[in-house]
């Protein structure tokens, strides 16, 4: 039981840091404040946000399977909220603790 919820605090956690802070400042800072295109700026944020969730998640024997993952919740925080990649996010790890 306490894994479950580690899965589910996890997820709500990292979505903070790597898509909340990482993607929702760069957007702030290089789009709102430096006047960037907003596309080009959420293109990179979510990939460098990907990149650095991918090197919080070390070893990196599966640096490819995090960065794509990344650049799927980062995708799924621009076009659908926090929330529904927190709620995504969580629910591989309770899935993930499931079947190990």
């Amino acid at each position: 039981m306490q894994r479950l919820v580690q899965s589910v605090g996890a997820g709500i956690y990292e979505e903070f840091i790597f898509r909340l802070l990482f993607v929702g400042l760069g957007l702030l800072v290089f789009s709102k404040l430096l006047g960037l295109r907003r596309d080009w700026v959420a293109v990179a944020a979510v990939v460098v946000s990907a990149v650095l969730f991918s090197l919080y998640h070390l070893p990196t024997d599966r640096a490819v399977f995090y960065v794509l993952a990344g650049i799927y919740l980062g995708s799924l925080y621009l076009f659908r909220g926090y929330g529904i990649a927190v709620g995504a996010h969580a629910a591989y790890n309770i899935y993930a603790v499931l079947i190990s």
